[in-house]
């Protein structure tokens, strides 16, 4: 490339960064671009910092959560606060807001305006939502800590494959179940909840994308229309009944009878103002306690829908928890599984994070092959899948038996 095509090309990332298209698909077909190009003109230190101190912009942005500073600077995101000024606000010493608001503009997460100067930008506006500052709390006092043993971990295992839910990394590296754990940290298990409320926060909702109307058509035959297996407080069905009222018959929400009787369902937090024939619908939601290694107790219904619930378990685990549905299916009733699906090939980055995050617990994120691998064995077929997020590739799998 030339001189000239470098400087033409320059200029038209800088007319780009201040003019980027409005348009969602065509700004993440820029992004990929732009992330592929990197490598071909990063040097090799550049390319070895990236990787050895990738987690220093969640660490500053870690920091700036707890002093508030990206509320304070959205408060009036047009104007340039001093370091000084900040210093102030938030009770942090000079010396050291200085260095973590410099690192912040160097990670481009700052607007740096001048001398000691700062200012909100694009991206700090997404450090304001209380589930991101949430999410950046539990990954960096928890998943971030524990990640760093998993090639150790490895190694004393002598490179198989971690899916065994007895020895964990996660064990390994605090002498204790996730769930143990977060028992004695109940601030990261709170942090963890409010993450999980917004994962998938600008996705599509499943019931946006699928033919809805034409998988429920013969509902009213069944017994019961919909059943949320592994549901928590009911998210998917209330979405679900709110955006489809009128589909018949009964929908039910199962979950463990602890959790249900320690998490209060959504039906518990419906506004007072909403209106009587709006609540009328959503309160024939049924919550049901249920272990879904257990035998499913309601047979012939419409849907049964699994969420974010088999890449908890290797495979043989899965084969219980599939054989439990499928023997509970009768004619025309589908399984609806809502579950990451990565291609065979050419897996995205944003999936391949979930993946090792998974690996923590000795689960796993399953490629288009695995599932159908899996659902085969399970006695079930793919009869469609339907992508929700290209980047995450979160899925929903519409499935029958054979």
């Amino acid at each position: 490339m030339s001189s000239t095509s470098v400087d033409t090309t320059i200029a038209a990332l800088q007319e780009l960064r201040t003019n980027p298209p409005k348009d969602t698909n065509d700004r993440l077909r820029l992004y990929n671009e732009i992330r592929r190009t990197l490598p071909a003109v990063e040097s090799e230190s550049n390319f070895v910092q990236r990787l050895m101190y990738g987690t220093n912009p969640m660490v500053l942005a870690g920091i700036a959560i707890d002093l508030k500073i990206f509320h304070i600077l959205h408060a009036d995101p047009r104007r340039s606060f001093t370091t000084a000024e900040l210093a102030e606000l938030t009770g942090a010493e000079l010396g050291l807001l200085a260095r973590v608001l410099r690192g912040l503009a160097a990670y481009d997460i700052l607007n740096e305006t001048d001398v000691d100067s700062y200012q909100a930008s694009y991206s700090s506006q997404f450090l304001t939502n209380p589930g991101i500052e949430a999410g950046i709390r539990c990954h960096h006092h928890v998943q971030e800590n524990f990640r760093l043993v998993i090639p150790d971990f490895l190694k004393k295992t002598e490179y198989k494959n971690p899916l065994d839910h007895d020895n964990t990394v996660w064990q390994e590296a605090t002498g204790q179940t996730i769930w143990e754990w977060f028992a004695h940290n109940p601030e990261d298990e709170l942090n963890f909840g409010k993450f999980m409320g917004v994962q998938r926060l600008g996705q599509r909702n499943w019931w946006d994308v699928l033919p809805v109307e034409r998988i429920f058509s013969d509902a009213g035959s069944h017994d019961v229309a919909f059943v949320d297996i592994g549901g928590s407080r009911g998210h998917q069905t209330v979405g679900l009944k709110k955006a489809f009222p009128e589909l018949p018959g009964q929908m039910i929400v199962q979950d463990l009878e602890s959790l249900l009787s320690r998490e209060p369902s959504l039906l518990a937090q419906l506004p007072e103002s909403m209106p009587a024939d709006e609540r009328a619908v959503l309160e024939q939601i049924r919550f049901q306690p249920h272990d879904f290694f257990t035998e499913q107790p309601v047979k012939n219904a419409k849907v049964y829908y699994l969420r974010n619930i088999l890449h908890d378990h290797a495979d043989e685990r899965c084969e219980t928890i599939l054989k439990r549905t499928h023997d509970a299916m009768g004619d025309g009733g589908v399984l609806m599984i809502d579950e990451l699906v990565l291609p065979n090939k050419g897996a995205t980055w944003q999936s391949i994070q979930m993946d090792i995050t998974m690996m923590l617990l000795s689960s796993i994120e399953r490629t288009r092959r695995d599932w159908e691998s899996l659902l085969d064995r399970s006695g079930f077929v793919i009869e469609q899948i339907w992508t929700l997020d290209e980047e995450t590739c979160y899925s929903v799998m519409l499935c029958r038996k054979k």
